[in-house]
């Protein structure tokens, strides 16, 4: 059974994600003294999530915080570390999850957050994605947001590379650096997020609706589709994609019985050197990237040989794709292997896939089909009328 992708489907309901950032991540409630009585403060990120989760009812829309997910250590059940996802450094895991994210959202209130957005604001696809939360100035009597970054990102005369900004009303408290210096540190109030706060992150997150995603040829120099194809020699096919869309072409696979069989398979550990946690994880990533792959390759294949019938006399037979096309991911900064490696890891940052205990085997989570089926109409299964679905162009 073969599939290929529809030339334009619109997803309803489709998977929102949004990057949460910010100082040191602190995942269980501190309890500190506040006018002489006891309160539990929970990290701001945290209540962020629960803000998309109680307002958003219904709606895919999950975030992730990459330090819950995320460490240095070989030795968590429940954390990965860049190199179990074969990705080269964290810098690469936080660019790239600002790719696939539809939002970045960032709680500036140190150095570490400065240069993050530092970082992200380069990329001008992720610049349009950010929005920086930043406290009130006279809350904490530090204004984070100095002058440098006001001319950076928020010029009126040269707006291009201008970045939304948020500021709020913290709750604040006295943080002991050491016995002769303190600073204030902040809290959302209540552990809540409210007011003109609430109100001005959602007049931002309502415009996210449907999406509609197409691919096609690229019919000239002044047609830009989001994703698409073009031959640009003799030999060669470009397929360049969206960051979002490839997220969303990846989702749609697991519609497919055979691939999902396939993911689930225990993967053999004995040609592993050395037996450990690390390099097993390393090994499951891997070949769950290659089982991945290979099907969006082969339905890309069947994709363009609707409109390239002749594609295996003219390029090559499918075992030989990738002589012939050059897969590219719009502001890449890792290779479409690395890509789909990442895309492994955002789902089971989300819990819609697992490890089991012995790092072996990947299990997909009930919570995941909701949404692999909101996907479900990108694919088409080849037969007689595949080619009255692709319009010429």
């Amino acid at each position: 059974m073969s599939f290929f992708f529809n030339e334009s489907v619109v997803i309803n309901n489709p998977l929102r994600i949004f990057f949460l950032c910010g100082s040191n991540f602190v995942k269980n409630p501190q309890q500190v003294i506040l006018n002489d009585e006891k309160y539990l403060i929970k990290d701001k990120r945290i209540v962020l999530q629960k803000f998309l989760e109680s307002t958003y009812v219904g709606k895919n829309f999950r975030s992730i915080i990459l330090e819950d997910k995320f460490m240095f250590s070989d030795n968590s059940r429940r954390h990965l570390n860049y190199n179990d996802i074969n990705l080269k450094s964290l810098k690469s895991i936080e660019l790239l999850t600002s790719l696939f994210s539809d939002f970045v959202l960032i709680i500036h209130e140190s150095y570490s957050t400065a240069a993050e957005i530092g970082m992200f604001s380069t990329v001008e696809s992720i610049n349009e994605k950010l929005i920086i939360l930043t406290p009130n100035e006279y809350s904490i009597d530090e204004d984070y947001f100095s002058g440098f970054m006001r001319l950076a990102y928020q010029n009126p005369i040269y707006s291009k590379h201008n970045i939304k900004r948020i500021q709020y009303n913290p709750g604040t408290y006295q943080f002991h650096i050491s016995k002769y210096s303190r600073k204030f540190h902040t809290f959302f109030i209540e552990n809540e997020i409210k007011g003109m706060l609430a109100n001005s992150l959602s007049s931002c997150f309502n415009v996210l609706c449907e999406k509609n995603i197409s691919f096609r040829n690229k019919a000239n120099i002044y047609d830009r589709p989001s994703n698409y194809y073009q031959l640009v020699e003799s030999s060669k096919i470009q397929v360049n994609l969206d960051s979002n869309d490839l997220l969303a072409y990846l989702i749609s696979l697991f519609n497919v019985d055979q691939l999902r069989r396939e993911f689930i398979l225990n993967v053999d550990m004995t040609c592993l050197n050395v037996d450990s946690t690390s390099n097993r994880r390393k090994l499951l990533f891997k070949e769950g990237t290659r089982i991945v792959g290979k099907q969006f390759k082969d339905v890309i294949f069947n994709t363009l040989k609707v409109q390239i019938p002749n594609i295996e006399t003219k390029f090559g037979p499918i075992e030989k794709i990738d002589r012939f096309i050059d897969f590219n991911v719009r502001n890449q900064v890792v290779n479409l292997y690395e890509s789909i490696s990442y895309f492994l890891y955002i789902l089971f940052a989300l819990s819609y896939i697992n490890i089991n205990g012995d790092n072996t085997r990947f299990s997909i989570s009930n919570t995941f089909e909701p949404v692999y089926r909101e996907y479900k109409g990108l694919l088409h299964e080849s037969n007689s009328t595949t080619k009255k679905i692709w319009r010429k162009r």
